[in-house]
């Protein structure tokens, strides 16, 4: 009965399933994409840094400091600093970010160039890598020059990636790669120069870098230095992106609750509609328990099939999610499946389809078969102590999804 009454109102029951499918499809694809970003920081973490822990100072290093450093024997160093460079060309001119460097850095991810084998040549050869956007905003191409203070360098390659920078960072100051030995020919390092100098250290896999961060950190705090390893900068990294979790998160709370509605409101005017049909049944010998299971089985259906559908769906969209927020993530994500968010979305989808259509479904108990006869519309209404109960427990559905995410 349930099956062929499904059939014959399907188009009414559309609204339905759509409220369950974008409900369900919104909590899934955020869910999971959060989950696959959280996974991708720890995955890339010394990626992200190109190192396995580095020293900075926004000063030169004081002799402590300096000391401290060289017995650890960095593996790479740099200055960077922000400054108006040149284009001769053209004559443009352009606030960037130098980065002079000195080592094989990075020990872990590379350096993207175009040509590529302008990455490993540009310090024997004592050129720059510029910014691709710079490059083309300016009109400028490999073999031009550019000018940086008092020295003027060919342009070896175009620099699309390198770890430690992001998109957004780069659209304020476009970085600039230049051999380290040719930075105080520049003349910009002087005294009072805003120059940040930092080292690179790559150690072996059974290195502990926690127990070594508690000893060396404080050390180098008193010198107005700051170690950071691979392991610290991810903490702080996924801590961040916590925070597009949460406001993800919100979002997926507010369709969820749109889709909850709708779910209340479609099911409220099918029943509607269904009272003198249930009226004939219990004239017939339908009982209460009979009358009433006729529609849950719909709705549990329904809500099963509708969150297997916004699963599968959600699962689609967070594929999109890397593409829409690249210029925000300093590294690419790298999408995995599993089942877990599928069996989420099917139980969801059931949960919430019974659970919001409750209240409506109960008028299908309290039906008299005299409504075959007259309508009441007073007389299918369920006792105030039901009413009571069923808001309660949507309240603290709610109220636990809120929490939990």
């Amino acid at each position: 009965m349930a099956w062929r009454d499904a059939k014959a109102s399907r188009v009414r029951l559309l609204l339905f399933m759509a409220s369950i499918i974008l409900g369900i499809a919104a909590v899934v694809s955020i869910q999971l994409f959060s989950n696959n970003l959280k996974d991708n920081i720890k995955l890339q973490s010394k990626a992200l840094m190109g190192a396995d822990y580095t020293i900075d100072t926004r000063q030169e290093p004081t002799e402590r400091a300096q000391a401290i450093i060289d017995s650890l024997q960095p593996d790479a160093k740099e200055i960077n600093f922000v400054s108006m460079v040149a284009f001769p060309k053209n004559g443009g001119t352009k606030l960037v970010k130098v980065r002079g460097l000195d080592g094989a850095f990075p020990f872990y991810g590379s350096i993207d160039t175009e040509p590529s084998s302008a990455a490993d040549t540009y310090q024997d050869l004592g050129g720059a890598l510029v910014d691709a956007t710079l490059m083309l905003q300016f009109d400028v191409k490999p073999g031009d020059s550019i000018k940086v203070g008092a020295i003027t360098l060919p342009i070896l390659g175009s620099l699309k990636a390198i770890p430690g920078s992001t998109a957004i960072s780069t659209s304020v100051a476009p970085p600039i790669i230049m051999p380290y030995a040719l930075m105080e020919a520049t003349g910009l390092i002087q005294f009072g120069s805003r120059k940040e100098y930092q080292f690179f250290y790559k150690t072996a896999e059974t290195f502990n870098l926690e127990a070594f961060e508690k000893i060396i950190d404080p050390q180098l705090k008193k010198e107005e230095a700051d170690l950071d390893t691979h392991t610290s900068t991810s903490e702080r990294l996924g801590k961040r992106y916590d925070n597009v979790g949460k406001f993800l998160n919100l979002a997926a709370f507010i369709a969820l609750l749109l889709g909850c509605i709708g779910i209340a409101s479609s099911v409220h005017i099918y029943i509607k509609e269904k009272l003198s049909a249930i009226a004939v049944l219990k004239c017939m010998g339908a009982s209460r328990m009979q009358s009433f299971l006729i529609f849950l089985i719909q709705i549990a259906g329904i809500g099963v099939v509708g969150g297997l559908i916004g699963a599968l769906i959600g699962i689609g969209i967070q594929e999109l999610f890397p593409y829409l927020l690249k210029d925000f993530l300093p590294f690419s994500v790298e999408i995995s499946i599993s089942a877990q968010p599928i069996l989420i979305g099917v139980f969801l989808g059931l949960f919430m389809s019974v659970l919001f259509a409750l209240l409506p479904l109960l008028r299908t108990w309290y039906v008299s078969p005299l409504e075959v006869l007259r309508v009441d519309e007073k007389g299918a209404q369920e006792p105030f102590k039901v009413r009571v109960a069923v808001i309660a427990a949507v309240l603290i559905f709610y109220s636990c999804f809120h929490f939990g995410y």
